[in-house]
C-alpha cells in the first residue's frame, strides 16, 4: 500500500488532493501510513460516510459508516467548498442508492 501511495503522490499536481475510502477496521493504520507518505501537515480531513441508511444490523454495534481520508500533496491546497460539497453530496447519493 505504501508503494501505491507514493506513486499516487507523484502523479498529483502540487495543488492536488487524494481521497482514500477505508472502513473503520483499517482507518487508523491508513492515517499513520498517509502521514508518513504525504506528511502530517498535508492532512486535510477525515470524512465519515454513511454506507447503510438502515442503521443497526443484528450485531451489537452498527457498522454503517466508512471513512474518506483526504491529503494534499503540498500546502498549496485551495478548496472551493461549493464544488467540494456538490461532489460529496453526489458521492453520498451514489452510495446510498447502491446499498
Amino acid at each position: 500500500m505504501k508503494n501505491r501511495l507514493e506513486v499516487a503522490k507523484e502523479f498529483l499536481r502540487d495543488d492536488g488532493v487524494i481521497f482514500v475510502s477505508i472502513d473503520d477496521n483499517e482507518q487508523a493504520y491508513l492515517k499513520v501510513l498517509m502521514d508518513e507518505v504525504f506528511g502530517r501537515g498535508e492532512f486535510v480531513a477525515l470524512f465519515p460516510r454513511i454506507t447503510k441508511k438502515a442503521g443497526k444490523t443484528t450485531e451489537l454495534v452498527a457498522k454503517n459508516t466508512d471513512y474518506l481520508l483526504a491529503f494534499s500533496k503540498t500546502n498549496q491546497l485551495s478548496l472551493n467548498m461549493n464544488v467540494f460539497e456538490d461532489a460529496m453530496t453526489a458521492f453520498h447519493k451514489d452510495v446510498l442508492q447502491t446499498t
